[in-house]
């Protein structure tokens, strides 16, 4: 029994120290930068429209799972037309968000 204990106590160790803190991963910071880049360059709305981005670059948001970035979790993420509740740190984000472009 004290070998089990000894044994969950391990695991959930390291369970936590490897836990990112918080801090983004490297992988998913450079993830983050490409879909920020291509949401600027090419006026993407998330779950709503592609901007000017062609196919390739579609199927590159697709698979940097970009909506993540930018909406909160939807089941239609990455699958079509949706409605995009953005992820907002401040509201000059959400007013830019909602507004029109034009």
């Amino acid at each position: 029994m004290l070998m089990f204990k000894f044994f969950v106590s391990l695991l959930l160790y390291v369970f936590v120290s490897s836990s990112s803190g918080g801090e983004e991963e490297p992988d998913m910071v450079h993830r983050r930068r490409v879909c920020q880049g291509l949401r600027s360059k090419y006026k993407v709305k998330p779950g709503t429209s592609w901007g000017d981005m062609d196919k390739v670059k579609q199927d590159l948001w697709l698979s940097h799972q970009c909506d993540y970035f930018f909406c909160k979790a939807n089941e239609r993420a990455g699958k079509g037309i949706y409605k995009c509740e953005p992820l907002a740190t401040n509201n000059n984000q959400v007013a830019a968000e909602a507004a029109p472009s034009g």
